[in-house]
């Protein structure tokens, strides 16, 4: 399970702001998804155990879970300004509901752009509240965004 976590699961999570799967047969059936199923099928007794019962056991998020995770992570780092990288975040105004750094969706006539990190994003940041949002540091919006239920954002769990 080290190595997996040290040098196989690096690979599969390069980039993956840019390239991540948004049509469910690709979330679900991707090679990504398959060669880490195999890796964690020949780790001793989990082979009888189907997939969420071995991440489970094995402690660890599910690929979907993970890229979910940074595209949030790198949003609070554009939203407090700690990355270099430029993108345009729209940010909404609402005192009633939710947290305080609120994003809009844009419009979009194709599924590239529908599908884009800056609309990828916008349902999942909206739904965290205020406390994980302005966390101090990264650090600490992690821990915070670990104890959030995200799964209705998710197809596997």
């Amino acid at each position: 399970m080290k190595a997996f976590c040290t040098c196989v699961r690096p690979l599969l999570e390069y980039s993956t702001h840019v390239w991540s799967p948004y049509y469910q047969y690709l979330i679900l059936f991707s090679k990504l998804k398959t060669s880490s199923v195999l890796i964690h099928k020949r780790l001793t007794g989990m082979n009888n155990l189907n997939y969420l019962q071995r991440l489970k056991a094995l402690g660890i998020s599910s690929l979907e879970r993970r890229r979910l995770e940074r595209d949030l992570t790198l949003c609070y780092n554009l939203s407090h300004g700690t990355c270099d990288i430029h993108l345009l975040l729209k940010l909404g105004v609402s005192v009633t509901r939710g947290n305080s750094c609120k994003l809009v969706k844009t419009s979009c006539n194709t599924n590239a752009m529908k599908y884009f990190y800056t609309n990828r994003i916008v349902l999942a940041w909206n739904s965290l509240s205020d406390t994980v949002v302005t966390a101090s540091s990264e650090n600490a919006f992690r821990k915070q965004l670990n104890a959030v239920n995200l799964k209705k954002f998710l197809i596997v769990g």
